[in-house]
């Protein structure tokens, strides 16, 4: 029997109007069999409430909010989703989005993978000519292609590619996976390698070595009377995040949105400042140069919560006391509550005219060159303003391309009232762009932006409670090595034979959790590495374009059809446990994660690999000493969930009004825009450049800057921005979306497209080296001049011809490893009918 994936994505315009009708309430599709939802959703049940079941689930549409949702089901199926009832004082928490409302479309979705899939014999990676096959005879060939490659190249040669599709500890992963039940007993069973997405990673890295994930959620913004908003648009992308900023606006709070793109953020905001992409770290330093010149610095918060007053010596790190002489104390840490050596700080006391630690200092000095014993010794923060000291504002007005008027009164007024800085991973996808971190860690050092109501840096979206797991249960009992590896350095790996330390050579490719050849930056690069392996099996739970470049492709279940708990980086964005009770049956011939796990397992000869029931995994993982000290175990969060109810997380990162100075994230324990002992995220032999990476300041990018040669050949920069109405590729396809957003267009400044003689609606191609593709144009003064922009998430179907993935680079930063989607330029030129 040979299958074809569907290609009909579309609806009809009557079809639409049906379906934005209902949107609000149930969502209508005729996609599983029986009667359409609209149908099962509507009628005297619907009034009455009567449903067959209602249980309490999260959205896991990976945009961050993790909203808790009530979903409803009736016959069988999921026909209804709305929010989850919150508990009294976290009602701004109880919300949805079309993303959420849409997801009973997502699972009776017309590209929903049914059953098994194997490619027909004879035919190419990605003719999409599949063949059905069972269940027992996929994990079958399975079983003999690994065990094949095992025993051949050793447990390295099975590649387990993972990225961010779904945080789930059982049945999703975080990064890697090997930090989740299902993925990591797997991969160290076997000494696997394993492959990752590199996307945001430049800000992630940038932020925990920092400690700027300690600097507020962003609930905490209610109160701030100016709000700035970059790298990001919430608005649009965020919207559970945008629910306490726009509480913040009606309370009186200013909003500032700094963007190269007039997006739906800055359209909301009082005011709007555009920037040249990549150009972020710049405006960053000046600001913080302004303040130190005109004495604008919060003393309190620089002295008391940050790394400004230690004392450097000449080999660039901290002087302490054992350096002295003075033995380390030993001390109880908080975070472990265990005894851990302690070799104090020390910092210039100008109160005694002489050293002391910085526990015992009186007025630590923010500034200076100090001797101390035989130390020639700098203040941390006299070392950073030397590094950025070229860095003033008419400087960045010019290189930034801003008004000098403008971003000296925001800077002034981001001094002197109560605000906060609200950003994301927008800028963070440049290569170098990890140093933008360090410039935002000082600028919030200045500013004594940390753990006050109103007056924050919230990076990254809501990160608001976090807990401690027993991540040993994530590893087999017997674990091997395994090899983890940035995903865009597959190419390399294949081609080297490995990386580092790392001796790989790939015979099979398994993705799971992640469409890598839609998303990730140097598509085109990964594509013809994909296509030299032998073997590529690909999990998913609708056709993607990664898993049409698969030789066997398994179906998966929908969130809503598993058991599972998601808190992403053991965190809770909302505050409370997202436990995940199934509302219905799996659906088709689709299994979870685990239990694909399991039956591979079984017949790969180490069926005791998972000797637990999903239940009982999670309450192992868990069921911890720190839960304990809180009162929370495993049952009480699932039997809460079971009834609807939710438990909250026991760490709660939203402030009071008292002034936080403690930073649990660094070593240090402040805010670190100093990186004493800066650590790159994969070590392959690579070496750290100390002079670059200690202090803040600016690199220019691969390819988008503005003194790039290449600028001349290919003029616009490239960007792209998430849409409000999916998150990355998940629905891609799905038919309420794509009735809402039906096609991808590229945006260009009317300067732009009229010195190339194209309007709205033309087809238009966008090129360069690497790639091109073809597509529609949009022409709007929502783009900056000489800057293009093509919506993320769209699959290689969508487009007329070509992908704009294949227009980006691969190329890394070695230090953070991270994708860099906006680092490249490009040409526009219209494409002649018939053409």
């Amino acid at each position: 029997m040979t299958e074809r994936a569907s290609k009909t994505h579309g609806l009809s315009r009557r079809s639409f109007l049906k379906t934005t009708a209902v949107a609000a309430g149930a969502v209508a599709v005729a996609g599983a069999a029986g009667a359409p939802l609209s149908a099962l959703a509507e009628g005297e049940g619907e009034k009455a409430g009567a449903w067959d079941r209602e249980v309490v689930n999260s959205c896991r549409s990976n945009c961050g909010g993790k909203c808790p949702l009530k979903v409803k089901v009736r016959q069988g199926k999921v026909v209804k989703v709305e929010p989850a009832k919150m508990p009294e004082g976290d009602e701004l928490y109880q919300r949805i989005c079309v993303k959420g409302l849409s997801q009973p479309q997502r699972m009776y979705d017309p590209d929903r993978l049914k059953y098994p899939m194997k490619r027909a014999e004879g035919t190419e990676r990605g003719a999409e000519q599949w063949e059905r096959i069972s269940w027992n005879d996929a994990l079958d060939l399975m079983a003999a292609k690994f065990q094949a490659a095992i025993d051949e190249y050793g447990g390295s040669s099975v590649c387990m590619w993972v990225g961010y599709g779904s945080q789930g500890f059982l049945n999703g992963s975080d990064s890697h996976g090997t930090t989740n039940i299902g993925y990591g007993r797997f991969s160290t069973k076997i000494g696997a390698s394993s492959f990752d997405s590199a996307a945001d990673w430049g800000g992630i890295w940038g932020t925990m070595l920092s400690g700027l994930f300690s600097t507020g959620s962003t609930v905490n913004v209610i109160g701030s009377k100016l709000i700035i908003c970059s790298g990001g648009d919430p608005a649009n992308s965020m919207q559970g995040e945008w629910t306490f900023i726009k509480k913040a606006m009606e309370q009186g709070a200013r909003l500032v949105t700094i963007d190269p793109r007039f997006s739906t953020t800055a359209a909301l905001s009082d005011q709007y400042l555009s920037i040249r992409p990549g150009t972020d770290a710049i405006l960053f330093m000046a600001w913080c140069n302004y303040l130190m010149d005109h004495d604008l610095v919060d003393y309190e918060f620089a002295t008391k919560g940050s790394v400004a007053p230690y004392l450097l010596k000449e080999d660039g790190t901290y002087l302490r006391n054992s350096d002295l002489g003075i033995e380390p104390i030993m001390v109880v840490d908080p975070s472990t509550g265990m005894e851990a050596p302690y070799d104090a700080y020390i910092v210039w006391d100008e109160s005694a005219g002489s050293y002391a630690t910085r526990d015992e200092a009186i007025q630590p000095a923010l500034y200076g060159e100090y001797e101390v014993g035989d130390f020639k010794t700098r203040t941390t923060l006299s070392v950073c303003r030397e590094a950025i000291k070229e860095y003033t504002m008419e400087v960045a007005a010019e290189r930034c391309g801003m008004d000098l008027g403008e971003i000296t009164a925001l800077i002034e007024e981001f001094a002197s009232v109560p605000s906060s800085f609200i950003t994301y991973n927008g800028f963070s996808h440049h290569n170098n762009s990890h140093h933008n971190y360090k410039s935002l860690a000082l600028l919030a050092a200045l500013t004594g932006n940390q753990g006050q109501q109103g007056k924050i840096f919230s990076i990254g979206g809501v990160m608001r409670g976090y807990f401690t797991l027993d991540y040993t249960e994530c590893a087999a009992p017997d674990p091997k090595p395994v090899a983890m590896v940035p995903g865009m350095m597959f190419p390399d790996v294949l081609a080297n034979g490995g990386i580092g330390q790392y001796k790989i050579n790939p015979r099979t490719l398994w993705f799971m959790n992640g469409n890598p050849l839609a998303m990730e930056s140097g598509r085109a690069e990964l594509v013809d590495a994909v296509r030299q392996v032998d073997f590529v099996v690909c999990s998913d739970s609708v056709m993607t374009d990664t898993a049409r470049m698969a030789d066997l492709v398994l179906p998966i279940c929908h969130p809503f059809e598993e058991v599972d708990i998601s808190a992403p980086f053991s965190s809770c964005p909302t505050g409370y446990f997202h436990p995940f009770s199934p509302a219905v049956e799996p659906s088709y011939e689709c299994k979870t994660d685990m239990d694909v796990f399991r039956e591979l397992s079984e017949k790969m000869g180490f069926g005791d690999l998972y000797d637990k029931t999903d239940e009982e995994f999670i309450s192992a993982m868990f069921d911890t000493p720190f839960m304990q000290m809180f009162g929370i175990d495993s049952k009480m969060v699932l039997d809460a969930a079971a009834k609807g109810e939710l438990v909250k997380c026991p760490l709660d990162l939203s402030f009071t009004e008292e002034q936080t100075f403690t930073n649990g994230m660094t070593a240090s324990g402040r805010l670190e825009f100093y990186w004493e002992n800066p650590a790159p995220r994969y070590d392959f032999g690579q070496g750290v450049d100390y002079a670059i990476e200690r202090v803040p300041c600016y690199i220019d990018a691969t390819e988008a800057f503005e003194e790039n040669p290449l600028k001349k050949k290919y003029p616009l920069y490239g960007n792209s921005n998430h849409s409000r109405f999916s998150a990355h590729s998940q629905q891609a396809h799905t038919p309420l979306i794509r009735e809402l957003q039906p096609e991808p267009l590229v945006q260009m400044n009317p300067i732009d497209a009229e010195a190339r003689g194209i309007s709205t609606g033309d087809v238009v191609r966008v090129f360069n080296d690497r790639g091109e593709v073809v597509l529609k144009a949009e022409v709007t003064e929502g783009v900056r001049p000489e800057t293009m922009c093509i919506r993320q998430g769209w699959q290689s179907d969508h487009f007329i011809r070509g992908h704009a993935q294949d227009l980006t680079i691969r190329e890394m930063n070695q230090f953070c490893w991270n994708s860099s989607f906006y680092d490249f330029l490009c040409e526009i030129e219209k494409v002649e009918q018939g053409a």
